[in-house]
């Protein structure tokens, strides 16, 4: 039984991968004509995208409300960017930014240079701006005067997350 196994196996492969049916003259025009196809102009050279050359950005893995058993739990929760946060209903209760990409952005830098000493690890710390943008209940909206650092703090964040729910209450107190 094996030699007919390793047989019909042999006999599969050449198959599958066309070496039973191509002569060699249809093998060289399907080569040419992949290559004619493949070969991109100049203009739209296409380069892999190397991990070190993207820009940051920030995803989100959540804690978020669930009453379905009738006990109101925390259940973990992944999000692809603040605004998708915004959207989640019924409440996302805390959020861990979650790093991607190797390059700052200039309004990143920004952001850094506006929270100062507030962000005293530097630009490695704007992940926490990022988290401030996503959690839109963080005690800011309940206040009715900041402190200069709070405010500090507030001015970052809105240059990142300018349209955030409650970013024209925050501003009214700056």
């Amino acid at each position: 039984m094996r030699p007919t196994v390793s047989i019909a196996m042999i006999a599969l492969l050449f198959t599958v991968g066309g070496c039973a049916t191509d002569s060699p003259s249809s093998t060289a025009q399907s080569t040419s004509a992949a290559t004619a196809e493949a070969s991109p102009s100049s203009s739209a050279t296409p380069r892999p995208t190397d991990a070190a050359d993207e820009e940051v950005s920030f995803s989100y893995r959540c804690s978020v409300e669930d009453e379905s058993s009738g006990i109101r739990t925390e259940v973990p929760m992944e999000f692809e960017s603040f605004e998708e946060v915004w959207e989640y209903r019924p409440a996302v209760v805390s959020c861990l930014e979650i790093k991607h990409g190797t390059v700052y952005t200039q309004a990143q830098l920004d952001a850094v240079e506006i929270a100062g000493p507030v962000l005293s690890g530097g630009i490695e710390q704007v992940g926490a701006l990022y988290a401030q943008c996503a959690i839109t209940d963080n005690g800011y909206l309940h206040l009715t005067d900041l402190t200069s650092s709070q405010k500090t703090d507030v001015r970052a964040f809105l240059s990142l997350c300018p349209d955030r729910p409650g970013a024209d209450y925050l501003t009214s107190l700056l």
